[in-house]
């Protein structure tokens, strides 16, 4: 395995086997406030999914319908992690 990409939540194992066996893990993050969280948890890269993104679960009525590209931009400025 070359890599995992993990989203619609954080298992802490998940990282923890990464770190075993030197996978790197990416987290999906359709805010800042998950984004801060992949990064907290150890995420190398945090991968960007807004109204666009096939399967997405949706976002809180405060921010509905949210462009990645918006998302992409409050995120970069937001993190030290590599974003996608």
């Amino acid at each position: 395995i070359n890599l995992v990409i993990q989203g619609a939540g954080f298992r802490k194992d998940i990282f923890d086997l990464g770190g075993k066996y030197n996978i790197p893990i990416f987290s999906m993050a359709s805010s800042v406030k998950v984004a801060k969280k992949g990064e907290a948890m150890g995420a190398e890269a945090i991968v960007v999914e807004g109204m666009e993104a096939g399967g997405h679960l949706g976002f809180p009525e405060s921010h509905p319908f949210r462009k990645t590209i918006d998302i992409v931009k409050e995120v970069v400025k937001a993190v030290k992690t590599p974003v996608i």
